[in-house]
Order: C-alpha cells, then structure tokens, then sequence
C-alpha cells in the first residue's frame, strides 16, 4: 500500500526545521512523522504521486539509487517545472524520508546541517544544492546514469 505525496505547509516545514535544531541538542528525540498526514501541517499535492511507507527502510545504497527511486517511480511524469523549486514537496519528501536521510546509530542520530534536510523557502542560490533529497532528484533527471559519478560513492 502506496502513501499519497504530499506538500508540508509553512505551519509544517516550520515544525520540521525545530525537530532539525532540536536534534542536534537531543539526538535520541523521535522523528515527527504526524506532520506527514496532519491537516493543520500538511497538505494534498496539486499532482497524483504516491510512494511506498517500507521505501525506507529499502536502504538506498546510495544517492542515486534515491534519485532514481524518486524519477522512475514517485515523481515519474509530474512536470519538472511544477516541482522543481517546491519547497513544501521536497520538506514533506525529506520528512517522509528522515530515517533513510539520518539514521540511528546506536540509538542516537548524527544530523548534518540544516540545509540538507529543509529545502528553503526563498530558493537561496547558495544552499538550494545541499538538500539530500532534491539534489538526488535534479541530478538524476537531469543527467541520468551519468549522475552515478556524483551520487555514488567510490565511482
């Protein structure tokens, strides 16, 4: 059973940018996963996507087994225009895909900086890059299997 995709409202991208913060102070704290599905934090997609809840757990082997997943499976045939600077997708994406993006290594995660996570609302030209998910998606679909010299490590 595939779960729809959906958009994180400011209400939720805002709730997902503290748990980052609050992580680094207490890295055992639980991800928020509620705000994939509540309301008042998220929103229905203006696109019909879905994406398997287990893909998590699949453990990519590397980013481009993510970039992949993401253009042939869950994003496959959305308008790349529609999608590509929306931040509210790709914080719900990056929520949905928190335990794949900073696992638990004995008990505790280890978060890189903020801007891998939360993709910013204002596209700031000097960070949009660094975020896991979309970087994964952008490259991908743009460049391929070519992209495996990038997302791949020990290529």
């Amino acid at each position: 059973m595939s779960d729809a995709v959906r958009l994180l409202n400011d209400e939720g991208v805002a709730a997902f940018e503290q748990f980052v913060a609050q992580l680094r102070m207490d890295p055992t704290i639980a991800i928020p996963s509620y705000l994939l599905k509540d309301p008042t934090t998220s929103t229905s997609a203006p696109f019909a996507a879905s994406i398997d809840p287990a893909s998590p757990a699949r453990q990519f082997k590397s980013a481009y087994e993510l970039g992949e997943y993401l253009c042939n499976s869950v994003l496959a045939g959305i308008d790349k225009p529609l999608i590509s600077r929306d931040y509210r997708l790709w914080n719900w994406l990056s929520l949905f895909l928190f335990e794949e993006l900073c696992p638990q290594k004995g008990g505790k995660r280890d978060p890189l900086e903020t801007a891998a996570y939360v993709f910013d609302k204002h596209f700031n030209y000097a960070r949009y890059y660094r975020h896991l998910v979309r970087s994964a998606w952008v490259l991908v679909s743009v460049h391929g299997t070519f992209s495996k010299v990038l997302l791949t490590p020990g290529t």
